[in-house]
């Protein structure tokens, strides 16, 4: 429930451009923190345990998802991935 209240793809579409980027940069931080999926859901599905491909598809999509609604914080977003690939 906590998730819904955060994110409802049900009223997805009533998000307004700075919503969505909050949304986007939230989702980045919490997959590239490690707090994706919650701690407590892995042991009931292992399968959920995301491999580092995984977060890298998963971090790579919520920028490009930034860019195809010309989000001006997609800059912010797309920076922290340009910088792993750096490494």
């Amino acid at each position: 429930m906590e998730g819904r209240r955060h994110v409802n793809f049900t009223t997805w579409n009533q998000y307004d451009a700075d919503r969505l980027a909050d949304i986007f940069d939230d989702l980045y931080d919490e997959i590239d923190e490690g707090e994706m999926p919650l701690w407590f859901y892995v042991p009931l599905h292992p399968k959920s345990k995301l491999s580092e491909t995984d977060k890298n598809i998963l971090k790579d999509w919520a920028v490009q998802a930034a860019a195809d609604i010309n989000l001006d914080e997609n800059a912010e977003i797309g920076s922290e991935i340009e910088d792993e690939h750096d490494d």
